[in-house]
């Protein structure tokens, strides 16, 4: 079996010009760390395919000093979502992250849950950002415009005034795993539940954050990033991380013998990070 096409990009870094993956403009194009650097995504990163078939001839490919696309110009990459959205993502993610390993490391009991005081509407934006920057091959290569839900973000992640859109919610939930993975235009059908959830998903330790193209007869029980899709950006707010009750670390992706997954292989990548722990 052939490479893939992402894993030869992320192995390449992709060409040195091209239409940036968030801004869409023409120029040259800089390595954007998915997740960010500062989140911890600084090592050696053995990459997969997302399903097992495949598993064993994409396992060798290893991409060194994290996972990373070059796919962003450098506004987008150190103003936008280095400097504007970003800190607030890393800030969040590096207070969870000491928070269970001082439990690990001292053998502590995890408690049920936490609230951690954080800002939502920059981590969602910086999110986003990052799922429009992962995956990016043909984007990158090509003129065209964005697609309708990226559109969306795209104009919410620029309009620091605007409201979380209204077809879109964002979950979040604890995430005790090794693996990273950027999981663009998903879809998962559930036996047990009779429903299909199209969504985005970046998975990293010690959190997964989940973008839902929202439907009204979907009830996902998790956590949501945005309570008040209309708070200011700079509105800070508590954000719940339950390090009892949580989805298993395939969840959404692997819904099960009775279920189904639809997704372009291009538009899905899974690393191992040698150097993060599992609590």
């Amino acid at each position: 079996m052939r490479e893939s096409k992402i894993h030869q990009r992320i192995r390449t870094h992709g060409p040195k010009q091209g239409y940036c993956a968030i801004c869409r403009r023409f120029g040259s194009l800089t390595r954007e760390h998915i997740p960010p650097k500062s989140c911890g995504n600084i090592s050696a990163v053995k990459l997969r395919a997302l399903l097992g078939s495949s598993e064993a001839k994409l396992g060798s490919s290893i991409v060194q000093g994290g996972l990373n696309y070059r796919s962003t110009c450098s506004d987008c990459n150190n103003f936008w979502l280095g400097q504007k959205y970003g800190l607030s993502l890393t800030e969040f993610i590096s207070t969870v992250t000491k928070y269970a390993n001082s439990l690990v490391e001292h053998n502590l009991a995890l408690p049920l849950e936490r609230d951690f005081v954080a800002e939502p509407q920059k981590i969602a934006r910086a999110v986003m950002g990052c799922i429009m920057a992962g995956n990016a091959i043909d984007l990158v290569e090509s003129p065209r415009p964005h697609a309708h839900i990226y559109k969306l973000m795209h104009d919410y992640f620029f309009d620091s005034n605007a409201s979380l859109p209204e077809e879109f919610e964002i979950y979040y939930w604890f995430y005790p795993s090794k693996e990273v993975k950027v999981l663009k235009a998903m879809t998962t059908c559930f036996e047990i539940t009779k429903c299909c959830v199209s969504y985005e998903l970046i998975k990293f330790f010690p959190l997964a954050f989940m973008i839902v193209w929202r439907e009204e007869d979907i009830k996902l029980h998790l956590p949501k990033l945005i309570r008040d899709r209309h708070m200011s950006v700079d509105t800070k707010d508590y954000l719940t991380v339950k390090f009892r009750q949580f989805p298993a670390t395939s969840f959404p992706e692997m819904p099960g013998k009775r279920g189904t997954v639809l997704f372009n292989n291009e538009q899905a990548t899974v690393g191992e990070n040698f150097s993060k722990p599992q609590v």
